[in-house]
């Protein structure tokens, strides 16, 4: 004989929406903490819980962000039973405060462009823009600092929106990599930047400071004294609501010590030259340089910027190499055979090339943005710099000492460089814009070569 159960129907209410509540979980307990049976609600009216035994029961609703509602009921022998309605109350919880954390993406890919957060290159830090650079896809830098961007050297370095009239590497070598706070790769120039980066534009946007009054900060690098690796910047900068200042100065020591092998081999006619080669290529890397400037706001419409950059920098690569002449003659001849004798002739190649740059630039904008939110933004900028050093190359007879070639060289090639420009943008209708500018440049790069040997 199987005991009679009962089905429960009832209301459960919100106190304070006077509604029904959807999904709160509804479970009958016996008097010993047994559980017979539940159900879930679905908010409409009424909740039935079939299953129920009679005698003293416990119900019990709970629901996430409400209290927990717990009831005694005695339940007479019934085939159905009506419960009073049962109102859920919210719970509060007063919380001190709510923080809520977030980091910026390390990327964004925009229209025409995508912009590196170099926050989160931060194993670049105490180095140069080379040393960030070349750790962002689509850019490639070599270990003498050439750069290439998508396979081609044929692009432009701004800073800050400005256009030089220097080369990428010496640009990029001679900025701190703390300097820096993001990195715009331009894949699709519009005409305001001329022809000059025709795979595309490299901007640079460098750090500026956000709060009114003094700030300071330093970055040190030490890395080790054989090879030297040191270095570190720092920045004094003061902000008003209307204006700021800032100075900055870095130094930075870079050396690496280096070796090469290689050989040569070469058949004409009967001949088989091989030329194998090996020894030291070291490269020291010192520089240092000082950046100045500030910004005046008229109003929030209108901004004026000046800034003066200055520094020095000089890599030098050295070479001491020892070379082996072997020769085979007869037939057959086998290009890469090893089976040589006694080398013909063994000598020893001395080469030093040194690259020094002294460098200084003065820049200044003016930018307006009118009512009808068009933009006008004039830029003026000057150059000057120096490049160059010697070459010194030598051959030597190896035990023997007797020179067989020497060569002497020493560069020299100061550049000057003016520019002036000024660009409109009109807003147009349809979420279209118009760009209209006028450009003036004139570049002025002498050079002496001086050879001897």
């Amino acid at each position: 004989m199987l005991a009679q159960t009962i089905t429960l129907q009832g209301e459960i209410i919100d106190s304070l929406g006077q509604h029904p509540v959807p999904y709160a979980t509804v479970s009958v307990w016996l008097r010993d903490s047994v559980l017979v049976t539940g159900t879930t609600t679905d908010g409409k009216r009424p909740v039935f819980i079939p299953g129920v035994p009679g005698g003293d029961i416990q119900l019990r609703v709970q629901l996430i962000g409400y209290q927990i509602l717990q009831k005694a009921f005695k339940i007479n022998a019934q085939s159905q039973v009506t419960l009073p309605t049962m109102f859920l109350h919210r719970s509060e919880v007063a919380l001190d405060e709510l923080v809520v954390k977030g980091e910026k993406a390390a990327s964004s890919l925009q229209l025409d462009k995508q912009v590196y957060t170099t926050k989160q290159f931060q194993n670049a830090a105490g180095g140069t823009g080379l040393d960030l650079l070349q750790r962002l896809p689509s850019v490639t830098v070599n270990n003498e600092g050439a750069i290439t961007l998508r396979g081609s050297a044929n692009f432009q370095v701004m800073i800050n929106g400005k256009p030089s009239a220097r080369t990428a590497a010496d640009i990029l070598a001679q900025l701190p990599a703390n300097q820096i706070e993001q990195v715009e790769i331009i894949t699709s120039p519009s005409a305001r930047y001329d022809s000059d980066g025709k795979t595309g534009i490299i901007n640079i946007i460098t750090k500026k400071g956000v709060q009114v009054g003094w700030s300071l900060s330093g970055n040190g690098l030490f890395a080790g004294v054989s090879p030297a690796r040191y270095g570190g910047d720092a920045a004094v900068a003061y902000n008003s609501r209307r204006w700021n200042a800032f100075v900055s100065v870095d130094f930075r020591r870079y050396n690496i010590n280096g070796f090469r092998g290689g050989e040569v081999r070469t058949i004409f006619r009967d001949t088989l030259t091989y030329l194998p080669s090996e020894g030291i290529r070291d490269w020291k890397d010192v520089q240092y340089s000082i950046r100045t400037g500030g910004s005046y706001s008229f109003n929030s419409q209108s901004v004026l910027n000046v800034a003066c950059y200055a520094g020095y920098k000089q890599t030098d690569r050295i070479a001491n190499l020892h070379y082996h002449d072997f020769i085979r003659t007869g037939q057959p001849l086998d290009l890469y055979s090893n089976q040589f004798g006694p080398p013909a002739r063994q000598f020893f190649n001395q080469n030093l090339f040194s690259r020094t740059g002294r460098f200084q630039s003065v820049n200044a904008d003016y930018g307006r943005t009118f009512a009808n939110k068009a933009k006008l933004s004039v830029i003026g900028l000057f150059e000057y710099s120096i490049l160059g050093g010697p070459l010194r190359n030598s051959y030597q007879v190896e035990d023997i000492g007797t020179v067989t070639l020497q060569e002497r060289s020493d560069e020299r090639s100061p550049l000057n460089a003016w520019r002036l420009q000024a660009d409109w943008v009109q807003p147009l209708p349809g979420n279209k814009r118009l760009e209209m500018g006028y450009q003036w440049r004139r570049v002025r790069h002498q050079g002496d070569l001086l050879l001897s040997g």
